[in-house]
């Protein structure tokens, strides 16, 4: 019996709810909102993906709702452990909620307001631009340290954590992160590779390739 049906499409925040559907093999509908669009902003004014309507018509919005969820869905209450932390753990709980929030808010929207101008999504401004590069790499820091000490962001595993975090991290690899600072934040990149080639995001990346520069400042 079909769980309900998520809308995900090329956007970045539904890479990991759509991997979660295909890897742990629940039995919700996957549709790509463009395909029914009219319907589709009809029932969802707001037209935000992912969205996820269960089997009741009750609805969740935002990723890391639906994340969680659909991970709850799963009937293997080990991959449910690795994924989320253990009930007995909260503080490992709450890590894996704190990576995913810093990554899902902080570093999305800095790194939208970096590339954004410069593919010409919106004007460009050559000192809000610089700001934003400044503060995506003060938030990559502190990725960067910890993965310095650490395999995986929390508990030594792949959790909800890393898959998140990697599936955000992917807008800077295709437009601001070239060869050279890949060179200067080796740890990152061993980490990003390293979940980016999960069982769980693996077909995600197909065709994924590394840019040498970062996008130029539009010409004016």
């Amino acid at each position: 019996m079909s769980k309900g049906t998520l809308y995900a499409n090329f956007r970045i925040r539904t890479w990991v709810p759509r991997a979660l559907v295909r890897t742990l093999e629940l039995p919700v509908t996957v549709v790509e909102p463009e395909k029914d669009a009219a319907t589709f902003a009809q029932k969802f004014p707001l037209k935000k993906v992912p969205t996820f309507i269960d089997s009741e018509g009750r609805v969740l919005t935002e990723s890391m709702a639906i994340n969680y969820y659909l991970v709850r869905l799963c009937k293997d209450t080990a991959k449910q452990d690795q994924l989320l932390g253990k009930n007995d753990n909260p503080f490992e709980q709450s890590q894996i909620v704190q990576w995913q929030s810093l990554a899902n808010s902080d570093l999305l929207m800095e790194m939208l307001n970096a590339f954004g101008p410069l593919r010409g999504d919106r004007p460009y401004d050559k000192n809000a631009v610089e700001t934003a590069k400044q503060k995506v790499d003060q938030i990559v820091a502190v990725f960067e340290t910890r993965l310095s000490q650490h395999q995986y962001l929390v508990g030594g595993r792949l959790t909800l954590a890393d898959l998140v975090a990697c599936a955000t991290m992917t807008r800077g690899f295709n437009y601001l992160f070239g060869r050279e600072w890949r060179a200067a934040h080796p740890d990152l990149v061993r980490w990003f590779e390293l979940v980016k080639a999960s069982e769980i995001l693996k077909e995600e990346y197909k065709g994924f390739e590394y840019i040498e520069e970062c996008l130029e400042a539009p010409r004016s």
